[in-house]
């Protein structure tokens, strides 16, 4: 998915774990998130969590398996602003990337 974004001009950092995508979001700011329901260390639901904590206005992407059962679960929990559904293709991506404004420097 990553060389899916980078194809379309975005810059992509990716993160092996939950845990991780956490820890670099800590150090730099992302206008988007696109997170796994399913990770080592932490769920996409934690990722989510954290993540609003400490930027609310980040846009955070579910990326899971199971979009139709979970869509309305996930948008009453208030921490995911989109789900989209695996497997993922580059037209399916595009309207995620396009969804989120792009933070201005400084």
């Amino acid at each position: 998915m990553g060389l899916l974004i980078a194809t379309e001009g975005h810059r992509v950092n990716q993160a092996a774990s939950g845990a991780e995508g956490v820890a670099m979001f800590r150090t730099h700011r992302y206008d988007r998130v696109f997170t796994d329901l399913g990770m080592p260390e932490m769920t996409g639901w934690e990722v989510a969590e954290a993540i609003k904590a400490l930027d609310p206005t980040t846009r955070i992407v579910l990326l899971t398996g199971w979009a139709d059962e979970i869509g309305q679960a996930a948008h009453r929990r208030g921490c995911v602003d989109q789900i989209a559904g695996k497997p993922l293709d580059l037209a399916a991506l595009a309207p995620l990337i396009a969804a989120a404004p792009v933070r201005k420097p400084g």
